[in-house]
């Protein structure tokens, strides 16, 4: 390669080389900086709580696809009626809010006053979204409320380790200050930016909380306190500092909950949400970005001299000397030994699949997919997703092939609870991470060691070897018509979809998280089940009569056997098939 080196050739050099010092240095901070508030404000909402006596207001937000709205219990204190006001219904209230309103706020110098708010919440009130309590808590001042509205945008959680002093948040909310000035004040979110102060501990009821320098009031309690990755990481709840006649003293010192409080609320109901970990990648980012400017920086300080354009011409001329062939690759990784993926819940409970370098694809084609579903299947795409190994890595990935119900993903090692994976990326998996496809009616998990082979047959389907099976059968209830098969090692019933085998939904209100443990013993051709401390207990109905197990204390059963979990609809039967 020859360098260039008359006025024309270093002048162009030089140009290039600064703009992109000056770009890289420029466009680096505005990446790590950036944050997607348009969509943050989809999932972001006003709480309204009118009562035969009262109106309150807080801020609420969004945390599923199912409208699971997280705000403060202080809300929704005073009972009566629930609505949301969306950002996407306020946008189109607005222009009517004007029209009725507008020549009453211009007559009164363009401010709200109180009768003229209670007078707009009033009209607008039967035009928000209708909403009702889930759970509320008053010594943690949190709430769980649901709304159906399909337009609302999840946002992530993240937890306190991820989060450092210093940090810029921003505080999302309808302030009532805020609420005074246009007669569509009302209607709109406001955003403050600060600065996370300290992590502290509320002496008054033992929670983690932030202190925030973002601004908030009254109007504000219940939003989210966000980080510049769009993660949630505090709910915006209480303010102290000295007041009179309603009007503070001095600048109040704000206070934001650690969402970490609100995840073990969440994980003790079953109720769904995501956890965001970008932030590494946009760090990596950021440096790289910084390393290349001041790259660039010393390439144009060093042509700017005639010593200097001698150094960066000798460099190139010796780096062409450098430059060898490709190596020939390392051998690729091995997937780990006896890797396999075992059926949880849904149509392959209780069955294992092996893995091996080939790819395994999900879904209802049987043409295109190795792992086959019924194409009455709900919620399972033809082809759904696919699992393979990736040699660069080291590891199983996992990928959504553009399902319309989504895949998702659940892992305690990264601290992920359904997680729905971003159609066409691949996401690494641990033993142990379980995955899901359309929802919770079939979830799968990912494990290392000795498992039951099945062979694969019509060009790669499984199905289940010959002979027959210990097997649990559904006699009423959700798993009526269907077969798990059960080995020698306890399959957990029980509606905890983290620590149960087979997972019966929320709404099987007699059936405790952890309700009872289910194996088949070899030897002696005989099924053993436990019961794990049931709230309503485990019955097995065997030779005409009914028996109650006692707490953590086991019995046999033979085939044919059958026995219910607090309710005598939810009823299961052991055989061999």
């Amino acid at each position: 390669m020859k360098l260039r080196t008359d006025g024309d050739g270093i002048m162009k050099i030089k140009v290039i080389a600064l703009i992109g010092a000056v770009l890289c240095a420029l466009l680096t901070p505005v990446y790590a900086a950036q944050l997607d508030i348009q969509n943050i404000r989809k999932g972001v909402v006003r709480v309204v709580c009118k009562s035969e006596d009262r109106v309150s207001m807080g801020t609420g937000f969004v945390i599923n696809d199912s409208g699971s709205i997280i705000t403060n219990h202080h809300v929704i204190a005073s009972g009566g009626e629930i609505r949301v006001l969306t950002d996407e219904l306020a946008e189109k209230l607005k222009p009517e809010v004007e029209r009725r309103f507008g020549d009453k706020v211009k007559s009164s110098g363009g401010l709200v006053s109180d009768d003229l708010e209670i007078e707009i919440l009033f009209y607008i009130f039967d035009k928000l979204t209708a909403a009702h309590k889930i759970w509320s808590e008053d010594k943690r001042d949190l709430a769980i409320l649901e709304c159906s509205d399909q337009a609302l945008r999840p946002l992530s959680l993240t937890k306190s380790n991820l989060v450092h002093e210093g940090e810029s948040v921003y505080a999302l909310g309808f302030p009532g200050k805020g609420d005074r000035v246009g007669v569509t004040s009302f209607l709109t979110l406001k955003t403050y930016n600060g600065v996370v102060a300290s992590k502290e501990f509320n002496s008054n009821n033992g929670e983690k909380v932030y202190q925030t320098t973002a601004p908030f009031s009254e109007g504000n309690s219940g939003g989210p306190l966000v980080d510049e990755f769009g993660g949630v990481i505090g709910i915006n709840s209480f303010t102290v500092g000295q007041r009179v006649a309603n009007v503070e003293l001095g600048e109040a010192i704000r206070y934001s909950i650690q969402i970490d409080e609100l995840i073990k609320e969440l994980d003790n109901r079953n109720i769904r949400y995501t956890l965001g970990s970008v932030r590494s990648g946009a760090d990596w980012f950021v440096r790289l970005g910084i390393g290349f400017a001041i790259l660039l920086g010393f390439l144009a300080v060093g042509i700017a001299t005639r010593r200097g354009r001698r150094a960066v011409r000798d460099v190139f001329e010796k780096s062409r000397h450098l430059v060898k062939p490709d190596p020939a690759p390392d051998p690729r990784p091995e997937p780990a030994s006896q890797a396999f993926i075992a059926g949880l819940h849904g149509e392959y409970a209780g069955r294992t699949v092996p893995l091996d370098q080939s790819a395994i694809v999900f879904g209802r084609d049987p043409q295109q997919c190795g792992l086959v579903f019924p194409a009455s299947s709900q919620g399972i795409s033809k082809r759904h997703c696919v699992m393979r190994f990736d040699f660069a890595r080291g590891k199983y990935v996992l990928e959504d092939l553009g399902s319309a119900n989504g895949t998702f993903i659940t892992s305690a090692f990264l601290g992920l609870r359904d997680m729905r994976l971003q159609p066409g990326q691949a996401r690494e998996l641990n033993a142990g991470d379980r995955f899901s496809l359309g929802g919770p009616d079939n979830v799968f998990e990912l494990r290392s060691g000795a498992h039951n082979s099945y062979q694969p047959l019509n060009g790669g389907q499984y199905s289940a070897p010959a002979g027959p099976s210990p097997v649990l059968r559904g006699i009423k209830g959700e798993y009526r018509g269907r077969s798990v098969t059960i080995g020698d090692k306890a399959v957990i019933l029980g509606r905890d979809p983290a620590s149960c085998q087979l997972v019966l939904s929320r709404s099987s209100g007699d059936v405790s998280k952890r309700h009872c443990a289910l194996r088949y013993d070899g030897p002696s051709g005989a099924f053993v089940i436990e019961d794990l401390s049931s709230t309503n207990g485990t019955f097995v109905l065997a030779g005409g009569m009914q028996e109650q197990i006692k707490p953590h204390a086991s019995r046999q059963m033979k085939p044919g056997d059958r026995f219910f979990l607090g309710d005598p609809e939810v009823l299961f039967e052991v055989g061999l098939e």
